[in-house]
């Protein structure tokens, strides 16, 4: 590891073993062959730019059946939110009926009422 952006060796190594647990869980790695840098990048006027972390990380395989799962809890996901939302849109639907109806039966009563008034005369 080397470093060019005024940071520890042992900051450099905690985060390349925190990169490490993170990516074992998707594919398996040479860890004896990672390469992780941190660096000033430079910028067009040949001065010190921002940090910039470069990390060579030879991939053995890929674990096909982690990526599997993740698609599936994914999917299932996914399905979840969109029956929520569903149920959602229904009591919605549901809801505006029923006020559409209040308003129908509200307009309706006054004529209930002439009517009545009307018979009663």
């Amino acid at each position: 590891m080397q470093d060019r952006a005024n940071v520890s060796a042992d900051f450099l190594e905690l985060m390349k073993q925190e990169i490490i647990e993170v990516i074992k869980k998707y594919i398996d790695v040479d860890e004896s062959a990672i390469d992780v840098r941190m660096t000033n990048k430079q910028n067009d006027d040949g001065t010190n730019g921002a940090p910039a972390l470069y990390a060579n990380i030879p991939i053995l395989s890929i674990k096909d059946d982690v990526v599997r799962e993740k698609h599936k809890e994914v999917e299932k996901e996914n399905k979840e939110e969109s029956i929520e939302e569903e149920k959602t849109e229904d009591k919605n639907k549901e809801e505006a009926s029923k006020e559409e109806n209040k308003e129908t039966e509200e307009k309706d009563e006054p004529k209930e009422e002439k009517a009545e008034a009307v018979s009663n005369d």
